[in-house]
């Protein structure tokens, strides 16, 4: 399996919380938690990225979001649980 998650590009930041860490890793912890058994790896990337871009929490005080790029060369879907 190849998947590659870029958090942080030159010229861009990767925004973290001091109590919490890096507000990718954090989302994606949740997510698996919650969703492992029931969707498949790419479903669960995708529920990471909405919740960076669409919820306020969030956000930098001066409304500044993060957008992780991901991109995989998977071709079947690639669940965590047989």
């Amino acid at each position: 399996m190849i998947c590659e998650w870029i958090i942080y590009i030159t010229g861009y930041y990767a925004y973290r919380r001091p109590a919490i860490g890096s507000w990718f890793f954090h989302n994606l912890i949740d997510v698996l938690k919650r969703n492992y058994q029931d969707e498949h790896l790419e479903e669960m990337l995708i529920d990471v990225k909405e919740i960076l871009a669409h919820d306020a929490e969030w956000q930098t005080n001066e409304g500044y979001k993060q957008m992780p790029c991901t991109w995989s060369t998977l071709t079947k879907r690639f669940s965590l649980v047989p």
